[in-house]
Parts: structure tokens; C-alpha cells; sequence
């Protein structure tokens, strides 16, 4: 299967399981669904390097990650402040 594939299906996943959480009301499903989405995360970052390969190439390949990385670190410091509280 191909890499971007499994990406596309655990990112879809992800967005499942987020969506789930807004109607979930048992512990369970709370705990069912974010199980879910942690599972879904995990693959998908499991899956980046491949699939930026992939997508820029092997020549490219350094420089997409350092772009990426900063990027998710840009992201993840300004996700705290976003989300409020």
C-alpha cells in the first residue's frame, strides 16, 4: 500500500475521532475515541518522513524536513494560545 494512502486513511481517522468527541457522553467512548486518535496521530507521524520523501524526492529530502519541522514547531507553539483557556 502506499504511503500516502495510509496517511490519507489514518488522517481521516483522526478527523473521526475528533468529530466523535464532540457528541461522545460515556467514559467510554471518550476513552474509546481518543485511544482512536492518538493511535491515528502516532501513525501518521510514524508515516511523515516517508511520505515528505515521497512527495520532494530524495534530493530534497533534507531540506523538507528542516521546512516541517519548523513548521510543527511554529504550530505547536502557537496551538496553546489558540485553542483559548
Amino acid at each position: 500500500m502506499d504511503v500516502l494512502v495510509i496517511s490519507a486513511i489514518f488522517t481521516s481517522l483522526s478527523c473521526l475521532a475528533s468529530i466523535g468527541l464532540l457528541e461522545a457522553t460515556t467514559h467510554y467512548q471518550h476513552v474509546f475515541l481518543m485511544c482512536s486518535f492518538g493511535m491515528a496521530i502516532g501513525s501518521n507521524e510514524t508515516c511523515l518522513s516517508l511520505t515528505t520523501m515521497e512527495l520532494v524526492g530524495l534530493e530534497n529530502y533534507p531540506v523538507a524536513i528542516g521546512i516541517l519541522m519548523t513548521l510543527v514547531g511554529v504550530s505547536s507553539i502557537g496551538a496553546g494560545a489558540f485553542s483559548g483557556n
